[in-house]
């Protein structure tokens, strides 16, 4: 007669095999949820589409505000971002509330930081030394240099997201790299226009107010910059 007593050790054996196998499958699990949620730069998928959602909500705002001095016959040359942030843009041909981005008699813009770590924590630039091509007038001439509002060295999953957003394409994943390599995303809005260096210019961006592109020499490989036309010209 057996006794009910006895141990199978092939028993606990078996029992000590399958709690590994479910261990590793569940490890196996949450590296595969955690990719595929993990974007390629520093933020997740859905952390990069909250960034992005607040990057072009901010930048149509801006859009709207100089639309709105420019309708009441103010001249583009008096346009003045001087805030209380960042120092630099005081257009001294400017002199009254109306003309004023960040005034309540003028834009009625608040000067915003950009969101948590959606960049490398550069301020907003306001830049009239580059245009886009395909926006406005084309040409290497002051005439043609658009205003831009400008957001240097993005996340790349931020920027990558941002296109999506816009309907522009992400060649192999990436954002679309500019074919000069010069374009200049530093200098600011005073009142004058010039053109210095190359525009935006790349298949996927030709024609877009708006977009993020990397860099190809200054700025440099593999840093992402987004623009929003404020003013084509």
């Amino acid at each position: 007669m057996n006794n009910p007593e006895t141990s199978h050790p092939e028993q606990g054996n078996v029992f000590v095999f399958v709690l590994i196998g479910i261990v590793l499958f569940a490890a196996l699990a949450f590296t595969f949820t955690r990719s595929a949620q993990q974007g390629t730069g520093n933020f997740t998928i859905q952390q990069a589409r909250v960034a992005a959602g607040d990057i072009l909500s901010y930048a149509q705002y801006m859009e709207r505000a100089v639309s709105k001095i420019r309708v009441r016959r103010v001249s583009e040359s008096l346009l003045d971002f001087e805030n209380t942030s960042v120092t630099g843009y005081t257009n001294p041909a400017c002199t009254s509330g109306a003309c004023e981005i960040f005034n309540p008699q003028g834009g009625q813009m608040v000067w915003q930081n950009p969101p948590a770590q959606a960049n490398n924590a550069s301020p907003w630039v306001i830049n009239g030394t580059t245009r886009v091509s395909g926006v406005g007038t084309d040409g290497a001439v002051a005439s043609a240099a658009d205003l831009l509002l400008i957001l240097p060295n993005v996340d790349k999953t931020v920027c990558a997201e941002i296109n999506t957003r816009l309907g522009i394409s992400n060649p192999s994943g990436n954002p679309p790299r500019v074919t000069g390599s010069t374009v200049n995303v530093t200098a600011k809005f005073i009142g004058g226009f010039s053109m210095v260096g190359d525009p935006i210019s790349v298949t996927e961006l030709n024609g877009r107010s708006a977009g993020c592109f990397e860099g190809n020499g200054t700025p440099a490989t593999a840093t992402y910059h987004f623009y929003q036309v404020l003013l084509a010209r």
